[in-house]
């Protein structure tokens, strides 16, 4: 029988065949923006699901069997192993044809398996919206081949077929599949790529593009991580690699076998951590997500609105809200990933630099992976930090996040409109494509801390950390005190002879100028937790050099007060007084400190009124600005508290 892919005979007469031209669809399939690396992973994802559902029954039942009773058990673990799930991808260079073949067999109905937009409601498996492998087959023949799918369900079942024109779709606009028994001159192809010719399984036979033959053997012979085909897979699939499936590549007399490659390395890292977040959602307004958690950092448990200390809200539970399942976020760390993976990546064909790793390698290694139904589907690249401890940012960048969710509770009773977990991350048709913005923003913000807070404690625990607060506490002279800020550590830097604390998580950078002016770097410290600061007194001055105070009741700083008298650079201040008199606003000292190679004394006044200013309310400013801003702001502190110094420095070379 005959059957249209998107017209059933059970539809309304209302509907036509006219509905929906089938050559225009097929050709807008080309433009839906698949790589072959994801067309590719679409082939397999049928198959793997029903491997692992096959083997979650046979466990199951095994389970329930030992349960009743310990006779029953001891037979079972006698009972024969299945034979081990096999997956195959066959590439005939010579003739540019591409063969998928598994030992699993299609248990659907064949036509039904292969209709266009044949959706279910999501599952444990991959398959969701009914068109990731058929996008596979338009994309890698760009519909100028016939695709011929054999399987065989069970053992003793007849081989059936299914044979797709795609170039005869395009011409008379109509695309029609019509499963039947195998042909007779197809029999040597079945016989050729099947897995086990006289057992259970699919072989999809589908020539294609000489130009797309060749771009996936260049990404199986490559050397460099970011396009290797093994790596790729052997990264997205490493669960169900690592549980009793195999997955060979054949490129024509060559054999590639692909491994599996954790990139957290969970069985071997020695610093590791796990954490369950519980996902809810209100009953009413399904547009409130919550992710609840227990905190490692304040071992309380609640959800997160944002990032940040005070952005935690502890709290149960709530009772009204309905479970959409759990979340498990794996964090682990490691100094050098590369000497743990070296194996893996030899196996892959990789090329390893010596000494230190390229930067597209060490890209590749981290990140944050997104694993749903056991697939990696998505991994973001670590960002290096832009503030904080410099010596903090590698443990940072070392740092590797693994979120696992499965698309829907094992127990959940789903309808047409229920909610799921694919909604909580907004999976869509091509599910690599799985966009982070759109992510239920306490889940994305949970994760985000948790990964910041863990990167931290590996830090401050190190013996990097414990040299640099010795050796700025020492240079210094102050006792070290650990911060327990979960934005920005705190790292005193050498101290000027006359300033005071400065208000920043993170220390100044220097300026640039002249060799005489040495301006100091002063230690950092939140506004909010930074005690109260005596006024500290600069060193004694030359009378004609009198002092102006800057005050506030919060933190008072001397800044000594400008002789306007003839200076010796004169000239040169006259060429930089223009853009002088346009600094209105405190953020903008350091640039001019930074483009500034010589300090006249029009500059150093400048500084001196803008600290006179702006110094008494910088506290205030502070808290009032943004995570952005407040780096910026504590560098514009840092600046005029050195204008001290530097007023210093000019009154004694006169």
């Amino acid at each position: 029988m005959i059957s249209f892919i998107f017209i059933k005979s059970t539809m309304s007469s209302s509907m036509n065949d006219d509905a929906v031209s089938h050559g225009g669809m097929l050709k807008n399939m080309l433009r839906q923006g698949f790589t072959i690396l994801q067309l590719l992973f679409e082939t397999g994802d049928n198959s793997l699901a029903a491997f692992m559902q096959e083997a979650k029954k046979k466990r199951d039942a095994k389970a329930s069997a030992s349960a009743s009773s310990a006779s029953a058990s001891a037979a079972s673990m006698n009972d024969p192993m299945p034979p081990a799930a096999k997956m195959c991808m066959w590439i005939c260079t010579m003739h540019n044809i591409l063969c998928f073949s598994d030992n699993a067999g299609i248990k659907k109905e064949l036509g039904a398996a292969f209709r266009f937009h044949e959706r279910s409601l999501p599952s444990l498996q991959h398959g969701r919206f009914g068109i990731g492998a058929k996008f596979a087959m338009v994309c890698l023949t760009l519909l100028k081949s016939i695709v011929h799918v054999f399987t065989r369900p069970n053992e003793g079942d007849p081989i059936k077929q299914l044979t797709i024109d795609y170039p005869r779709a395009i011409e008379t606009d109509r695309l029609t599949i019509n499963p039947h028994g195998i042909e007779m001159d197809r029999v040597p192809t079945w016989d050729k790529y099947a897995i086990d010719p006289a057992g259970k399984g699919t072989v999809i036979h589908l020539p294609s593009d000489r130009s797309i033959v060749q771009e996936i053997v260049s990404m199986i012979t490559t050397d460099k991580v970011e396009n290797n085909l093994l790596f790729a897979f052997g990264t997205t699939y490493h669960k169900f690699l690592s549980d009793n499936t195999t997955y060979q590549i054949n490129v024509d007399d060559k054999t590639y076998d692909v491994v599996p490659i954790d990139r957290l390395c969970w069985d071997k890292v020695d610093e590791k951590m796990e954490v369950t977040l519980n996902v809810c959602y209100h009953p009413e307004n399904h547009s409130i997500i919550r992710a609840y958690y227990q905190d490692p950092v304040s071992n309380k448990f609640g959800f997160r609105i944002k990032k940040g200390k005070h952005n935690f809200m502890i709290g149960d539970l709530p009772d009204d809200f309905v479970s959409l399942g759990e979340i498990t976020v794996q964090l682990a760390y490691s100094s050098d990933w590369i000497a743990l993976l070296e194996d893996k990546l030899k196996h892959c064909g990789i090329y390893i630099p010596t000494g230190k790793p390229s930067a597209s390698l060490r890209r590749a290694l981290g990140g944050t992976e997104i694993m749903r139904n056991g697939k990696v589907v998505k991994v973001l690249p670590i960002k290096r930090p832009m503030s904080g401890d410099t010596p903090a940012y590698s443990f940072h960048e070392n740092t590797k996040v693994r979120i696992m969710f499965d698309a829907v509770k094992s127990d959940q009773i789903l309808e047409d409109d229920s909610k799921t977990m694919d909604d909580v991350f907004n999976t869509q048709v091509n599910k690599s494509e799985l966009n982070v913005d759109t992510i239920c923003k306490s889940v994305w913000e949970a994760v985000h801390q948790l990964r910041y807070d863990y990167g931290e404690r590996i830090y401050r625990s190190s013996d990097v950390y414990a040299a640099a607060m010795a050796k700025a506490a020492a240079a210094a002279d102050v006792p070290v005190e650990n911060s327990d800020s979960e934005e920005e550590p705190i790292v005193p830097a050498k101290a000027a002879a006359s300033s005071t604390s400065v208000v920043n998580p993170k220390s100044a950078a220097k300026p640039a100028v002249m060799p005489a002016v040495k301006p100091a770097v002063m230690p950092a410290a939140k506004p909010a937790v930074m005690p109260a600061v005596k006024p500290v007194k600069p060193a004694p001055m030359p009378a004609a050099m009198p002092a102006a105070k800057a005050a506030s009741s919060s933190n008072s700083v001397m800044i000594p007060k400008p002789v306007v008298a003839a200076s010796p650079v004169a000239a040169e201040s006259s060429s930089a007084s223009s853009s002088q008199e346009q600094v209105t606003s405190v953020t903008q000292i350091p640039a001019h400190i930074r483009s500034t190679s010589k300090c006249p004394r029009e500059v150093i006044k400048l500084f001196a009124d803008i600290c006179t200013t702006y110094g008494p309310h910088l506290n205030a400013i502070y808290e009032r600005a943004d995570h952005n801003t407040r780096p910026k702001l504590a560098d514009d502190f840092n600046a005029l508290l050195r204008t001290a110094d530097l007023l210093k420095e000019f009154s004694n070379s006169e």
